[in-house]
């Protein structure tokens, strides 16, 4: 792959008469000719020129990449056996995107003049099957590599060669991006592309591959319960735990050999998404699965938004897309979707088998390991928490993330203000204050609010220094807050470090009115903010009395049996209070990091 750096020229080369009419219009409309052309005065024929499968060159034109071609292929010149040292035969002026053997192709349609001296025999050849192949000769600019997005010239992977990736072995190729020419097709004895042909069926249109139209979504979406603790889960049951991700939630139907992707919003139902449907493999069955489609842009995943802008066909940040199956809704036309967790995973795995590449990473455990388990599996948005024993399903994200549903918006300067409502236990709740932000987002859309705290009041919802960080189409899931109402209001979780005389304490506010208090020996402000360690022994609250505030601030707090962790969300800083046990004593160790402070280790 060495001397393919810079340009790359690539041949693909293994080394009724209202249809007629409507098809010499598109010529005249599209190549201009000097003189037009009546429709009695030439033939035409088309080509099935390439599809989305990998070929003898371990190259692949992505179905993302297909408009492009079709663009690039209008007035494009048709030659034989990518002979440029002679004329062409025929003139191609019109190309689409269509359906053929389960593949996604792209079909050139090309003419040529009766009465030309060649004409009549390239008809014959054509039409009795002997030139049956062809070819492309194009210019593109970056091969990037199916397993890392990379340049494939650049990156350790080579077409045709075998990895292991998350536990699958895939085989390597490249995609064809950024094309930026067409120099011409041709007939050939083979081409690199399998199944190419020739053919005379002039009817355009691809075959709609959207799926059974009554496996639309409908009134089948499952319920999610938003917690931000797992201390709102009932400790006797067992969990199955696996990573979320900020993605697009989609439908994957499998009925009758077909397969078909389906958003909650008609709009996102775009052609990039039905060409990535294609490219996937799955096995023979009727079923429906949940999953959440995933953007990336080399190995950085991309917000919902940009998955949005790069479906709609947008200007986006998005170069690929995964999907990940989360769960499983129907199974031979049944719906199983109120099985358990560890039912329904099980059928998950008798469906895509024990490695799919498909399959997010689960673990079950109970309630002693719930916590390190979702540490371990969580992303930077959070986990998904599913009951073993019931039906039931969890979000968890990592920060005090509130779901709502834009209601109405209006238009205040470079600003727009919301009214937003939240759903408990089925019904919609208003939230009391309108919610600012640049963003302009329609009625009837998901988004996140950031909140510190909220409170529940009568049919209104009071939050606390609200903050609209995202938003997305998904109404396939119901995200319901009853449990975050359940839990009681939430009071901000947050630390203040008191002094009384020569005594400091520090003071842990886990939120719900619970708080812990340790008295600091031989503190120092300074010294704390420069990273510096201190012991600390448990106290009463009593003992803070008549004290006087050093620092406070606001955290998430993560507690793993008496130890803690404040994330204060200033650049990083974490207050760290572990439990230790020094001279047979158990004690407690206090430290900073991040932000200003030196460098320490969480031991």
């Amino acid at each position: 792959m060495e001397n393919l750096v810079g340009k790359i020229t690539a041949s693909l080369l293994e080394n009724e008469p209202d249809r007629i009419s409507e098809l010499a219009n598109l010529i005249n409309s599209n190549i201009k000719p000097p003189e037009p052309i009546r429709a009695d005065e030439v033939e035409i024929r088309a080509m099935y020129i390439v599809s989305d499968q990998v070929n003898s060159y371990g190259g692949c034109f992505p179905p993302d990449e297909h408009q492009s071609l079709i663009n690039l292929l209008i007035d494009s010149p048709v030659l034989v056996g990518h002979r440029k040292d002679s004329l062409p035969i025929a003139r191609n002026f019109h190309a689409e995107a269509v359906r053929r053997d389960g593949a996604n192709w792209v079909k050139v349609y090309f003419y040529w003049r009766k009465d030309s001296e060649p004409g009549e025999e390239l008809r014959k050849n054509i039409d009795s099957g002997i030139y049956k192949e062809c070819s492309i000769s194009f210019i593109f600019s970056f091969p990037e590599c199916s397993i890392c997005g990379a340049d494939i010239r650049e990156c350790r992977h080579r077409p045709g060669e075998i990895y292991e990736v998350d536990g699958t072995k895939r085989e390597a190729y490249f995609n064809y991006r950024e094309i930026e020419k067409v120099l011409e097709t041709s007939l050939v004895y083979r081409g690199s592309v399998e199944n190419t042909a020739i053919t005379g069926e002039l009817f355009m249109g691809g075959k709609d591959i959207g799926g059974d139209s009554e496996s639309k979504i409908e009134d089948s979406r499952l319920k999610y319960h938003r917690i931000w603790s797992i201390d709102a889960l009932d400790p006797a049951q067992r969990y199955m735990v696996m990573p979320a991700y900020e993605s697009i939630p989609i439908r994957l139907i499998h009925k009758e050999q077909a397969l078909s992707l389906q958003t909650a919003e008609k709009e996102l139902e775009s052609s990039r998404l039905q060409q990535f449907a294609c490219r996937l493999n799955f096995p023979e069955g009727n079923y429906v699965l949940e999953g959440c489609l995933l953007g990336y842009r080399g190995k950085e995943r991309q917000t919902p938004q940009e998955i949005e802008s790069y479906l709609a066909g947008r200007k986006s940040a998005v170069h690929r897309m995964e999907l990940k199956v989360i769960d499983i809704i129907e199974q031979d036309n049944q719906r199983v979707a109120e099985l358990s967790g560890k039912e329904r995973h099980a059928r998950l795995h008798q469906i895509l088998g024990e490695e799919n590449r498909f399959l997010l990473p689960v673990e079950e455990c109970g309630d002693a390991d719930l916590g390190p388990a979702t540490e371990r599996l969580s992303t930077r948005f959070g986990t998904l928490i599913f009951s073993a024993d019931s039906e039931s399903r969890f979000f968890l994200p990592r920060r005090h993330l509130f779901p709502a549903v834009i209601s109405d918006k209006e238009k205040c300067g470079s600003q727009y203000r919301y009214r937003v409502g939240c759903i408990k236990a089925g019904e919609e709740l208003q939230i009391a204050t309108m919610i600012s932000s640049p963003m302009d987002i329609e009625a009837g859309q998901i988004v996140e609010l950031e909140v510190a705290a909220f409170k529940i009041e009568n049919d209104h919802i009071k939050v606390s220094e609200p903050r609209l960080v995202h938003f997305y189409h998904d109404m396939i899931r119901m995200q319901d807050i009853s449990l975050l109402a359940a839990a009681g209001e939430l009071s901000i979780e947050g630390y203040e470090l008191l002094s009384k005389g020569e005594a400091a304490f520090l003071k842990i506010s886990e939120g719900k009115g619970k708080e812990s208090i340790y008295r600091l020996s031989n503190f120092s402000e300074s010294s704390f903010l420069a990273g510096k360690r201190f012991l600390a022994d448990a106290a009463a609250l009593s003992e803070t009395e008549s004290s006087d505030k050093i620092i406070s601030g606001k955290a998430r707090i993560k507690k793993a049996g008496e130890s803690f962790c404040l994330e204060t969300g200033s650049s990083g800083e974490k207050l760290y209070l572990r439990r230790i046990v020094l001279h047979g004593k158990a004690r407690f160790l206090l430290y900073r990091t991040g932000a200003e402070a030196g460098e320490c280790s969480h031991e």
